[in-house]
């Protein structure tokens, strides 16, 4: 258990480095959502706050806002309060 937290340590140390914050916080919720249900509908939803996502990606509350809305205008999710709807869990994946 210990081996596979410090790689997965080193990776998003990697990712942090080499991605913008668009791009880690698609990955978040990539990650995210492969552990979540699927609804009837094919959307997944994780509830986390700005705050929560900034601290998981590394990076500010105002830069996760910005990731957010740019994944918004690219329909890839949608928001509410403490929600995040993936309408397509495979699109991030395009962003590298």
């Amino acid at each position: 258990m210990l081996v596979g937290r410090l790689r997965e340590s080193d990776r998003r140390r990697a990712e942090f480095g080499s991605h913008d914050t668009v791009v880690r916080v698609a990955h978040l919720l990539v990650e995210l959502v492969s552990t979540q249900e699927t609804s009837a509908t094919g959307e997944i939803a994780v509830r986390l706050s700005q705050e929560e996502i900034a601290g998981l990606v590394g990076a500010s509350r105002e830069s996760v806002a910005r990731a957010r809305g740019a994944l918004r205008a690219r329909n890839i999710l949608t928001t509410g309060r403490r929600t995040i709807t993936l309408l397509d869990p495979d699109a991030p994946r395009d962003l590298d």
